[in-house]
């Protein structure tokens, strides 16, 4: 729903002068807010399809008065203006209205009726068919996509068959993407490749035991000397057999010793205790 009006705007009171206008919304916030205050009110009707039917009388205006600007302002006789206006928007308003009744019952569904066996029997052939068009053509998708990956294998086979390790006597016809015979060199491939990481990494693991093995019998090895060390300075030089001032000499260092240890080292020199 929306407005129709024929207005004199403030600027052309005065004058024979008069315009036509429409608007899709049924506030007067047009008329209100797009004219001048001073201008004239007419006519302002409610209608269905207002943007048709003024055109339909600007049409009838065209050959009863004068154009004098645009598509919408006219010269004439304001009485004549205003009978022509109302006749008119009475008349396209009820043609409007008629068409949009007839429109509307044309839109009306009609109760379907029940497909007959022929009916049924031919919709699901078509299905069928379609299902089994949609199941070819992704068929043939495969098999190019096969083809294409077929080729591109064998364009590189020779760098294949180096990685593969396969054999020279093998048909290339029987190595294709998907095939056992492919499958089998390429298990084989993956076990010899699972099996040098695990030998690699049994390498490792066994050097790394080794070192720490090496490690651990010189922390033992030097845990010893310092408890045998320790056990000479206890017990003294002079309870010491040559023997074990000798050990002692050489663990302490024969650069550390003090003056008691160098008495001792000369004697045992002296009297034969070397």
């Amino acid at each position: 729903m929306g407005i129709l009006y024929l207005i004199q705007p403030a600027e052309l009171v005065g004058t024979k002068r008069y315009k036509i206008g429409c608007s899709n919304k049924s506030t007067l916030e047009r008329v209100k807010k797009g004219y001048k205050v001073g201008s004239r009110y007419l006519h302002i009707m409610e209608c269905n399809n207002p943007l048709k039917i003024e055109k339909l009388i600007k049409f009838d205006f065209n050959n009863h008065f004068t154009l004098i600007a645009g598509s919408e302002y006219f010269e004439g006789d304001e009485e004549e203006m205003k009978k022509i206006f109302y006749e008119k928007y009475s008349e396209y308003s009820q043609q409007t209205i008629d068409t949009v009744k007839m429109v509307k019952e044309k839109k009306e569904k009609k109760p379907k009726r029940p497909a007959t066996e022929k009916q049924l029997a031919s919709l699901k052939k078509a299905r069928e068919t379609k299902e089994k068009n949609k199941r070819e053509k992704i068929l043939a998708e495969q098999k190019e996509f096969d083809i294409k990956e077929h080729a591109e294998f064998m364009k590189n086979f020779m760098e294949n068959s180096a990685y593969l390790n396969i054999s020279p006597f093998e048909s290339r016809s029987s190595f294709y993407p998907g095939s056992e015979k492919l499958k089998h060199y390429v298990k084989k491939k993956q076990d010899k490749e699972a099996e040098e990481i695990y030998r690699r990494e049994e390498k490792e693991r066994k050097i790394t035991n080794e070192k720490q093995k090496r490690i651990d019998d010189e922390q033992r090895r030097i845990d010893g000397l310092k408890e045998k060390m320790e056990y000479f300075k206890s017990i003294g030089l002079n309870c010491m057999t040559c023997d074990q001032r000798h050990e002692y000499f050489q663990l302490k260092g024969y650069d550390n010793l003090d003056d008691d240890d160098m008495r001792h080292y000369v004697q045992d020199m002296m009297f034969g205790g070397y």
